[in-house]
C-alpha cells in the first residue's frame, strides 16, 4: 500500500539534525528524499555526542534513514546546474544555510521559484531572520538557553538544560507539518511557496502552556516559583529504583493517598486543590518520599494502578529498548547498515490505516546514490565520470 506522500520528491540540502530529521519523517510517509551533501559530507556525520558505531554517528543513522544520498559541490557552477535540474523535478527543497549563503550560491527562493513555481522552498535557521541574534550560528543547547528552556536550576543556581534535544527534534516534527500544509495548499492553488522556520521560534512554542504572562508581571518583582516540581518529581523506592507519579486532579490525589496509605493527607487543607499542592510541594515531597520508601518499585506500580494514579517507572535509555510498552507498540526497529551492521533505533510514532508509512532503508553512505540520481537526470556514464574527476560530484570509492 502506498504511503501518503507517494509521488512527492524532496530535495534535502540541510545538515545536522533538525532539517534531516524533518525530511526523514516525510520519507517514511512515502516521499522520495534525495539528500545532497557537500564533498566533505554533512557535519551531522561527525558530531559524535555519543560514541560512534564503527565510525558512524548515531544521530546521523537515525535522521537520514530512508533517503538516497548524493554529493554535489555547490561552489562549482556545474554542481549548481545539477541542483537546478533537481529543482525542476522536486516538490520540496529544505536547507538550513545561514542567511546570505543561498544568495551567494544563487540557490535562493527567487531562483528556485523561477526554475519551478510549484516548488515548496523551506528555509530553516537558528534564530529567525530578524533580531540581534539573526544570522548567528547555533546548536540545540544555545537555542534552549535563549528560549527560556533552561529555566530549571541545580541547587547552586546553575541553569539546567531540558535533557533532550528539544529544539532539533521538535523542529523536525514541525518542519514535516509545515511541508504537509504547503503541499495541501498547492493542491488548491497549483503554486509552491516559501516556508520560513527558526529553531528559536519552535523552542518557544514547546513551552506554550508555560509562557503566559500579564504585562505587569514582566520585569517586576518575581514571585517565588511554585514548588510543583518538588511534588512531581521521581521518588526513590525501597529497592533503590525510582517511580514517577503525577496525581494532578483531586480524584487522582485521593487515589494516591489511598495507594500510599496516607489517608490523613487526603482532606488536608494544605493539599486539597492542585494549586495548593503545587504551592506546598516541598512539604508534600517529604511526606511522599517517606511513604515510597516502604515498598519496592514493582509493588508500587500495582498499587498506583489500582488507585488510577498516572505513574510510570523511571527507566534508563537502555531500559526503554527492552520495556514491553516500547516493544509491544513496535517502537523499536532494527535497521541493517552496510558499515555498522544491525542497529536498533526508534520506529514510526504513528500509523495511517490506509497509507501506512515504512522505513525504506538505512542512512546512505556519502555519495552512495550520486551515479544513480544523475543517470535519472539524463547524464551519461561518460559525463558522470568526468564530473567525478573534476570534483563536481562525489561517489563512494568503489563506485568511481
Amino acid at each position: 500500500m502506498k504511503g501518503a506522500l507517494e509521488g512527492i520528491t524532496v530535495l534535502d540540502i540541510s545538515q545536522g539534525w533538525a532539517g534531516p530529521g524533518g525530511t526523514m519523517l516525510l520519507a517514511e510517509q512515502g516521499a522520495e528524499v534525495i539528500k545532497v551533501e557537500p564533498p566533505q559530507g554533512d557535519h551531522g556525520r561527525y558530531i559524535f555526542v555519543d560514541p560512534p558505531i564503527k565510525g558512524e554517528d548515531r544521530g546521523f543513522l537515525a535522521m537520514n534513514r530512508s533517503k538516497r544520498g548524493i554529493v554535489l559541490n555547490l561552489k562549482d557552477e556545474e554542481g549548481k546546474e545539477i541542483l537546478y535540474r533537481l529543482f525542476e523535478r522536486s516538490d520540496v527543497l529544505v536547507h538550513n544555510f545561514r542567511s546570505g549563503v543561498p544568495e551567494r550560491l544563487n540557490i535562493h527562493y527567487e531562483k528556485a521559484r523561477a526554475v519551478n513555481p510549484r516548488l515548496i522552498y523551506v528555509s530553516l535557521n537558528a534564530f529567525g531572520k530578524k533580531g540581534p541574534f539573526a544570522g548567528q550560528p547555533a546548536y540545540d543547547l544555545v537555542i534552549q538557553a535563549l528560549a527560556g528552556a533552561m529555566h530549571r536550576q541545580f541547587p547552586d543556581g546553575t541553569p539546567m538544560d531540558s535533557g533532550i534535544w528539544v529544539s532539533d527534534c521538535s523542529s523536525a516534527i514541525m518542519l514535516a507539518y509545515a511541508v504537509s500544509l504547503a503541499l495541501l495548499a498547492r493542491e488548491r492553488t497549483g503554486l509552491g511557496q516559501h516556508v520560513e522556520m527558526a529553531l528559536f521560534n519552535q523552542t518557544l512554542i514547546m513551552q506554550l502552556p508555560d509562557l503566559v504572562r500579564k504585562e505587569e508581571e514582566l520585569g517586576g518583582k518575581k514571585e517565588a516559583p511554585l514548588a510543583l516540581l518538588d511534588y512531581f518529581s521521581p521518588y526513590r523506592c525501597q529497592d533503590g529504583k525510582y517511580i514517577m507519579q503525577v496525581a494532578l486532579t483531586n480524584e487522582q490525589w485521593k487515589g494516591l493517598c489511598w495507594a500510599l496509605e496516607l489517608e490523613n493527607l487526603r482532606e488536608d487543607p494544605r493539599f486539597d486543590t492542585p494549586l495548593k499542592r503545587a504551592q506546598n510541594g516541598k512539604i508534600l515531597h517529604q511526606e511522599l518520599a517517606a511513604a515510597f520508601q516502604k515498598r519496592p518499585r514493582n509493588e508500587w506500580l500495582e498499587w498506583l494502578k489500582k488507585g488510577d494514579v498516572p505513574h510510570a517507572p523511571v527507566l534508563s535509555r537502555d531500559e526503554v529498548f527492552r520495556h514491553p510498552q516500547t516493544l509491544e507498540n513496535e517502537m523499536v526497529v532494527e535497521i541493517n547498515h552496510p558499515i555498522t551492521g544491525p542497529v536498533k533505533m526508534l520506529g514510526i510514532p504513528f500509523e495511517l490505516s490506509e497509507t501506512p508509512g515504512a522505513i525504506r532503508g538505512p542512512s546512505p553512505l556519502l555519495g552512495q546514490h550520486t551515479r544513480e540520481v544523475l543517470l535519472e537526470l539524463g547524464y551519461s556514464e561518460a559525463e558522470i565520470e568526468t564530473l567525478g574527476q573534476q570534483g563536481v560530484i562525489g561517489m563512494p570509492a568503489n563506485d568511481e
